[in-house]
């Protein structure tokens, strides 16, 4: 006579099977979420940037500001980590550099928000990560 059902090894193996692939799944959903805090970051640093350009067209003798003086000013929408619970705090530095009968405007945006601390150089775009935030 034969049984009819899954022996011990077969439940076993299907389990562990369904586990590697919940570990696999969260693993990667963790990821994505950490990459989107990330994008969303660098998404409010790039507002930034064009809040302060619109910024030193009204303030054209302006070289540093905060995030929030953008929001107050209505620059900028808002200054609120990617949750949007927290404002991140930023400071901007503003650096006119002149080179044949052409003024640029280089901005250093100082990004503080929860544990992500980044220093964003625009035009360029590059970005350095910071220790600590040495913002107040």
């Amino acid at each position: 006579m034969k049984n009819k059902g899954f022996t011990m090894v077969e439940l076993l193996a299907t389990v562990t099977i369904l586990g590697i692939l919940t570990i696999t799944a969260v693993i990667a959903y963790t990821r994505y979420l950490d990459k989107s805090k990330i994008t969303a970051h660098d998404t409010l640093a790039k507002s930034a940037y064009h809040a302060a350009e619109e910024y030193v067209m009204d303030y054209p003798m302006t070289t540093t500001f905060t995030l929030s003086e953008l929001v107050e000013g209505q620059y900028l929408e808002n200054d609120k980590d990617t949750q949007g619970n927290n404002s991140c705090k930023g400071k901007i530095t503003r650096e006119v550099t002149t080179g044949e009968g052409l003024d640029v405007d280089n901005y250093e945006i100082e990004l503080c928000c929860a544990n992500y601390n980044y220093t964003y150089k625009f035009p360029g775009g590059t970005k350095t990560k910071n220790t600590t935030c040495s913002i107040e």
